[in-house]
């Protein structure tokens, strides 16, 4: 028997699932994507770029804080009502951000609290669909996986159009009450799914020869997990910040046009990303294998981001952090989809206290290590190329960590079939 045996169902239910979890993903991605957006060029053009580090730091502290209610509410066994509560405060904020704006537009305090609402639901967005993709798409079912993933990138195309194309029709107000509107209709798809998220500790085991991973393979196994998603995590985050700091200085204070870019661009690594989904993602995982479809995204970024450390020129800066920008494409398309499989050998329970606590502790705790020493940096007066220096050498990290892990799950597969209990 195959591991999609081993979550259960018919393939009428689990494409149903991920239908459901598709629409789901693709209305809390539209809400994130509208405020990511908004927050990044309202930002760069009204504080400018050497203010965000700073409100990078500001951010972190409340994201992790509730980073870390969400992994303690998730590990109790609360899942959808849960998901329901997050939702329903992500919509109320950002229907206050809105109002904020409408009436002090010249004031900073909704500026940072829109960057810190898309920070906010860039860490629960993560945590939250991989935790139901682990529990509702057999590993097996990469078509199904392929589906569900497909609704964050449609989203990003959405925001696009409705953003970048037109900008002028739109107001940043109306906007955010758009995405807190996307947050209550994102509940609607995922309600039938709480009494099969709730009952599937519980799912009886079709061979009774299977036993359940030693516990010290578990840990062993969460920590090589840990490590590589904390290296990812740290040189993602360098990337993202080298690349907003380029684009702001060559459009300076221009929000429209900041704005717009930005919408443009992320709508543009939607669109290939939608079409790497739907055409050859599941077959290369199939084909190339786990391992190498891991290893393509910090390769790439080992090739590419040693280029920025031997100019300071403002275009070919723009140029290098926009191509190591683009990788994005290679992470949703592909390294997203295929780091929910190394989940899998976990019993359930372990898996979710395991996701909670990457995406909840370890992931902000390597966010705050990032945004610190940039903020140190950036206080120091050093140039900004020189984020690459600290880069190069993780993204040859990262490497090593996706083979460790990769090694450690196919230990815990071939030695140790899992069961949920």
């Amino acid at each position: 028997m195959n591991r999609g045996d081993r979550v259960g169902g018919d393939d009428g239910v689990n494409s149903q699932r991920a239908v459901r979890l598709f629409v789901h993903s693709f209305l809390i991605a539209l809400g994130y994507m509208i405020t990511r957006t908004l927050g990044d060029g309202l930002l760069l053009s009204r504080l400018g770029s050497d203010a965000l580090s700073t409100v990078m730091l500001i951010s972190l502290p409340v994201v992790s804080m509730i980073s870390l209610a969400w992994s303690r509410m998730v590990s109790a066994g609360v899942l959808v009502h849960g998901i329901a509560a997050t939702r329903i405060g992500l919509a109320a904020l950002s229907c206050g951000i809105s109002l904020l704006l409408s009436t002090h537009r010249e004031a900073w305090i909704p500026v940072v609290m829109l960057y810190l609402c898309a920070e906010i639901r860039g860490v629960l967005n993560t945590t939250q669909m991989a935790t139901l993709l682990n529990e509702m798409v057999p590993a097996q079912d990469t078509r199904g996986l392929s589906l569900a993933f497909a609704g964050a990138p449609v989203a990003g195309i959405t925001s696009g159009i409705l953003i970048g194309v037109h900008l002028g029709g739109l107001t940043p107000p109306q906007l955010l009450l758009l995405a807190a509107a996307c947050d209550v209709l994102a509940l609607i798809p995922i309600l039938g799914l709480e009494r099969i998220a709730d009952q599937s500790p519980g799912v009886p085991v079709s061979l009774p020869s299977r036993r359940t991973i030693d516990r010290v393979r578990i840990r062993r196994l969460g920590r090589r997990l840990m490590t590589m998603i904390v290296l990812q995590v740290l040189v993602l985050a360098f990337v993202g910040y080298e690349w907003r700091l380029a684009t702001g200085h060559l459009f300076q204070t221009e929000e429209n046009l900041l704005t717009a870019y930005f919408a443009r661009f992320y709508a543009g690594c939607d669109v290939i990303t939608v079409l790497l989904q739907v055409t050859f993602a599941s077959t290369m995982i199939q084909r190339a294998g786990l391992r190498s479809t891991l290893l393509l995204l910090p390769g790439l970024l080992a090739v590419t981001l040693p280029v920025a450390l031997i100019t300071n020129e403002v275009g070919a800066l723009f140029a290098v952090f926009t191509v190591a920008r683009a990788t994005d494409v290679i992470r949703r398309g592909l390294y997203d989809q295929s780091l929910v499989m190394l989940y899998q050998p976990l019993p359930l329970m372990a898996r979710r206290k395991l996701i909670a606590t990457v995406n909840g502790i370890a992931k902000p705790a390597a966010e705050w290590l990032a945004v610190l020493t940039i903020f140190l940096i950036s206080m120091s007066g050093t140039q900004e190329v020189k984020f690459n220096l600290i880069a190069v050498p993780m993204t040859a990290l990262w490497v090593w960590a996706v083979w460790v892990a990769f090694a450690e799950f196919r230990a815990c597969e071939a030695g140790h079939p899992v069961v949920d209990r």
